[in-house]
């Protein structure tokens, strides 16, 4: 699994947001979906979107932190 939080430029670069996702193989967190609690390293994040990636071995899911 990864997790990743890279900043994105809003407003035409005015402000920065993060942008947090997780990748994981698909037998991982079968059934993960749309507005579902995820907790990592003790931070509550919801599921945004969960995508599958290439081959469909791997998913990513986008987050919001809450």
């Amino acid at each position: 699994m990864g997790f990743s939080a890279p900043d994105e430029a809003l407003l035409d670069g005015l402000a920065l947001g993060t942008d947090y996702a997780i990748t994981y193989p698909a037998v991982c967190f079968v059934g993960l979906g749309r507005d579902q609690p995820v907790e990592i390293a003790g931070v509550a994040y919801v599921v945004r979107e969960v995508r599958a990636l290439g081959d469909g071995t791997e998913r990513r899911a986008t987050l919001t932190r809450v």
